[in-house]
């Protein structure tokens, strides 16, 4: 019987500057068991047309984040502009497997496997910017980039990616979201 206890833990300090202006930081600590599936996943997945084979060798995640933050507001224009990093250990992720695909009588079906990646890096910033054009309409915009960083240390690379990844290449640089909205509040 495997027995996880997951903890998380935040610390945070916000220091207000002149004109509206202030900056904040965090960090932030927080752990992650594996959950069923990634855990005793061993057949087809039906809604994704996959075969998923779990880990029963997973170990927990623990991540720790660092967010700082600048904020600017007035009546007119509001904006933030916040930076992280993450470091996280086991990170899981479900990868396709070496051998690709599984052949079976109601089909070609790809094969995942969950496995645990020793050490993540992601990295990344988020922006928000609002106008209040009158006190009851007012328009915000929110974009999130995110980097992942993952360093690999494998003999069966090709070598041309180990030379990429000796210098920290960065694999992965994703908008992750964009929104835009006009608010109207009836006062």
């Amino acid at each position: 019987i495997r027995n996880f206890s997951n903890f998380s833990s935040t610390f945070g300090a916000k220091k207000i500057l002149k004109n509206g202006l202030s900056t904040t930081i965090n960090l932030s600590y927080s752990t992650r068991s594996p959950n069923a599936s990634e855990l005793f996943s061993d057949g087809l997945h039906h809604s994704l047309a996959t075969i998923e084979l779990g880990d029963l060798r997973m170990k927990q995640e623990k991540g720790l984040k660092l967010l700082l933050s600048l904020e600017k507001s007035n009546d007119r224009l509001n904006y933030s502009l916040t930076l992280y990093n993450s470091k996280i250990k086991n990170f899981i992720i479900l990868q396709p497997t070496v051998d690709g695909f599984d052949l079976t009588r109601r089909g070609a079906f790809l094969k995942r496997k969950y496995r645990g990646i020793p050490i993540v890096h992601m990295r990344g910033f988020d922006f928000d910017f609002g106008v209040n054009f009158s006190p009851n309409i007012v328009f915000k915009f929110l974009a999130r980039v995110d980097a992942i960083i993952k360093k690999i240390r494998s003999k069966k690379t090709i070598s041309v990616i180990e030379d990429m990844l000796k210098f920290g290449v960065i694999l992965f640089l994703v908008l992750k979201s964009s929104s835009k909205s006009i608010n109207y509040t009836k006062l």
